[in-house]
């Protein structure tokens, strides 16, 4: 059954009954979709892979709930889902294009971006190549009223051996950077490849979205391109590359907080303090999508935070800095060059219990394998905060609680 006939099927009345009963089985099995699945099968006739497509459906229609009202309607697929582009931050990436006639979107995915895109262009044009997505994009759009909007199931290679993106006044391009469960890393071999379309006819303005940690070493494709990372909660979420837009050409924005960091106008070079003489009281965390953006330093100098390490994303003040959301304070009680015995010690003495949190920068071994390896108080009451650290050739230790 392809993802035409899944629609339609799912909108009949065998479709909605067969719905409703795995609704009131995964609000039963506490929404374990593998234990639902087996008990669909169990003295059936139906084929077994559609049970499965409305077991993942249902669910999905259940994750999506917090994100958009008419989830319980909606056609998505727990994949897609989890790659979709949260509707907050849908809404701030349309806000770039406002007052377009026309705008194309390359990966459409379940439509997230598409809503947002269609409440502020005329008219909005969307390839999605998956076969199995473009008939769930186009339910969500009749589902939600975007009269406006065109879907064709095919690839932007496919459109433009007929069409120019140039014809449209702007471009929202999010290229598919997985192949089947693993992430691609190298954005020239995304879907579409990022290079091919830097090299295409654009528009005058163009928002691309890629990875956060995408690196960036064509030439001359970048150099009118203006980078945006975006930052929602405490995640980094993505990066954006923009072009024809009234954007800095390195910024850093929060969507939830609605505040936006501009590096370049604070010097890239940052005090680095030393351990051996100084007393900080205070430990400093950067927002996610600072680090991921390379604008630590710049971060650091505009509050007055020095590094513990040029290499490590942590640094000290004697003060505390004004309230800020781009970086998180925790009160330091104690710090030292690192050993086992000392740091089991020191968290014993401090009464720090099995419930505190190991946070780390520049060292082999994960959080969870550093909090297995420590003697935790054994009637420890306290949730305090070990940090480890590299600093210079060493490793150092600083025991804190959040303030």
């Amino acid at each position: 059954m392809n993802g035409v006939e899944f629609v339609a099927f799912c909108r009949s009345h065998k479709g909605q009954t067969l719905i409703k009963e795995v609704q009131d089985l995964l609000e039963r099995q506490g929404g374990d979709l593998p234990s639902v699945v087996l008990a669909l099968k169990k003295g059936r006739s139906d084929d077994p892979a559609l049970l499965s497509k409305v077991a993942e459906l249902c669910l999905a229609r259940r994750k999506a709930g917090p994100l958009v009202p008419w989830a319980n309607e909606g056609f998505f697929t727990l994949q897609a889902l989890e790659q979709s582009t949260a509707p907050q931050v849908a809404h701030y990436h349309a806000q770039s294009f406002s007052g377009a006639a026309t705008l194309l979107e390359v990966g459409g995915g379940i439509g997230f971006d598409t809503i947002a895109l269609a409440r502020i262009a005329g008219s909005v044009t969307v390839l999605e190549p998956d076969l199995e997505r473009a008939p769930l994009l186009l339910a969500n759009m009749e589902l939600v009223g975007a009269a406006n909007v065109t879907v064709h199931a095919k690839s932007v290679e496919e459109f433009c051996l007929h069409n120019s993106m140039s014809g449209f006044e702007a471009l929202w391009a999010d290229p598919s950077r997985r192949e089947g469960e693993v992430r691609i890393k190298d954005p020239a071999r995304y879907r579409p490849s990022l290079v091919w379309l830097l090299r295409q006819a654009l528009p005058e303005r163009v928002g691309i979205k890629i990875a956060p940690g995408a690196r960036l070493d064509f030439e001359p494709e970048m150099a009118a391109l203006s980078r945006e990372w975006i930052g929602m909660r405490d995640e980094c979420r993505e990066q954006i590359l923009w072009r024809g837009v009234n954007k800095d050409a390195l910024s850093v924005t929060l969507v939830d907080k609605q505040q936006t960091f501009s590096p370049l106008e604070y010097p890239s070079e940052v005090g680095v303090v030393d351990l051996s003489l100084e007393l900080p009281r205070y430990l400093f965390e950067p927002h996610a999508a600072v680090i991921a953006a390379g604008c630590v330093a710049q971060l650091f100098n505009q509050h007055g935070i020095k590094a513990i390490d040029r290499r490590i994303a942590y640094g000290v003040s004697e003060h505390r800095p004004a309230e800020s959301a781009w970086v998180k304070a925790l009160r330091i009680l104690e710090h030292f060059p690192y050993s086992r015995r000392r740091l089991d010690h020191a968290v014993q003495a401090q009464g720090f219990g099995r419930q505190s949190t190991v946070k780390k920068r520049g060292l082999a071994q994960s959080a969870e394998e550093l909090h297995a390896h420590i003697a935790w108080a054994h009637k420890g009451e306290i949730a305090g905060v070990v940090v480890m650290a590299r600093v210079g050739n060493g490793q150092h230790a600083f025991l804190c609680e959040w303030c």
